[in-house]
């Protein structure tokens, strides 16, 4: 399994690292089989996405709309130029996001 996480796909996690029960299947998971697995202490939206870009991350899991609006809503601002080209997904550990 080892060989296949590095040899396959590459799976990549940002996770916050303060919400570790949410986290904790993802991140064994993926280190079990070799994967790279990125963490942050800190929740900055615009560093996450440069995070995203620079370690080349493809999935991003967040703890609801207290993090995946920002991160959204920093897509929005002028002036960033992310590069998301590795994303596949942005994961919700908390309840769904809906429309107010």
């Amino acid at each position: 399994m080892v060989e296949k996480g590095r040899n396959g796909f590459p799976s990549r996690t940002c996770h916050r690292a303060a919400h570790a029960r949410a986290t904790q299947w993802s991140v064994m998971s993926q280190s079990f089989i070799g994967s790279k697995v990125v963490l942050v202490d800190k929740f900055d939206p615009a560093a996450t996405w440069r995070l995203v870009g620079a370690e080349r991350v493809n999935t991003v899991m967040v703890t609801g709309d207290a993090m995946a609006k920002p991160l959204v809503e920093v897509l929005d601002e002028p002036g960033h130029g992310f590069d998301l080209s590795s994303l596949l997904a942005v994961v919700s550990s908390a309840a769904c996001s809906r429309r107010r």
